[in-house]
C-alpha cells in the first residue's frame, strides 16, 4: 500500500496520507448532542470529550468549569 493511496475510515477515527484525525460523524455527533441537564448527562458529555482527548486543543481549560460542577451538588 502507497500512503497516499490509503485512506482507512475505523469505528472512530480516519486514517489517511496526513495523519489520524477524528470520524467527522463522531465530531458532528459530539457538537449535536443537547446540553446536559443533570450530572449524569454531564459525565457521559466529559466521556466523549475525553475519548478525543488527544484532537482537543485546551481540552482542560474549557472543560474545567464543567468538571467543577461534577464536584458540587449539581
Amino acid at each position: 500500500l502507497q500512503k497516499q493511496d490509503c485512506d482507512l475510515n475505523q469505528i472512530s477515527f480516519e486514517v489517511d496520507a496526513t495523519g489520524i484525525h477524528p470520524a467527522k460523524a463522531k465530531v458532528q455527533a459530539i457538537h449535536d448532542a443537547p446540553t446536559p441537564k443533570n450530572k449524569q448527562q454531564l459525565q457521559a458529555f466529559l466521556g466523549l470529550l475525553n475519548f478525543y482527548y488527544s484532537f482537543l486543543k485546551n481540552k482542560a481549560t474549557v472543560a474545567e468549569p464543567l468538571h467543577r460542577l461534577l464536584d458540587k451538588n449539581a
